[in-house]
């Protein structure tokens, strides 16, 4: 699947979203790096990976890890 680029915004529009730096790994390196951000303290919403990005899935598991939690709130 080929994923097209955003429509740059018209002149004096704002962007939409900002776009995040997706990091150059694989799925166990996602997982890790959700883990080191997990132990730094940074939220669950600072996931660099798209939705649809399978590795997505995989830095959340690893900030989960870290942190015992899932991120949305207090753990009942």
């Amino acid at each position: 699947m080929i994923e097209r680029p955003a429509p740059l915004p018209a002149e004096g529009e704002p962007a939409a979203r900002a776009k995040r730096d997706v990091p150059d790994v694989d799925l166990a390196g996602a997982e890790v790096l959700g883990a080191e951000a997990g132990k730094a303290n940074k939220p669950v919403i600072t996931n660099p990976f798209p939705f649809g990005d399978p590795r997505r899935a995989g830095w959340d598991l690893g900030w989960r890890k870290a942190t015992g939690s899932d991120g949305m709130g207090r753990d009942d």
